[in-house]
């Protein structure tokens, strides 16, 4: 299997860094970034596999980075990341493909990616 191109939108670093490290040893290509305006420029310019998107970032929320990136046709999954899941139900009718609990079962998320289908 060759590794996923995998995006993290997370503004807090232990768990940015913790969440690439993890992503990056299982063969994967993980960048990041903290800030929602600059992941959707990201996305736009690069073809990920996986987006990662926190519910809360300093300049717009993990909403409507979802709902940008499906309006824009992204196609890929996207993963959503909350402390809790009753942001879920939003999450999901907005396009979100799975919700991940923080704090993060990387185990549980490299499970996720690998289930997801072989990239292009």
């Amino acid at each position: 299997m060759s590794g996923r191109r995998i995006l993290i939108i997370q503004d807090f670093y232990p768990i940015a860094l913790a969440t690439q490290a993890a992503l990056r040893r299982a063969g994967h290509v993980a960048d990041f970034t903290d800030l929602g305006e600059e992941a959707l420029e990201r996305a736009a310019a690069c073809d990920y596999d996986v987006i990662i998107v926190d519910d809360v970032l300093p300049d717009i929320s993990g909403f409507e980075i979802i709902r940008t990136l499906r309006d824009r046709g992204f196609a890929g999954t996207i993963l959503f990341t909350s402390t809790s899941y009753d942001f879920a139900p939003r999450a999901l009718a907005l396009g979100a493909d799975r919700i991940v609990t923080i704090p993060v079962d990387y185990d549980a998320l490299l499970e996720s990616v690998a289930a997801l289908r072989a990239p292009a």
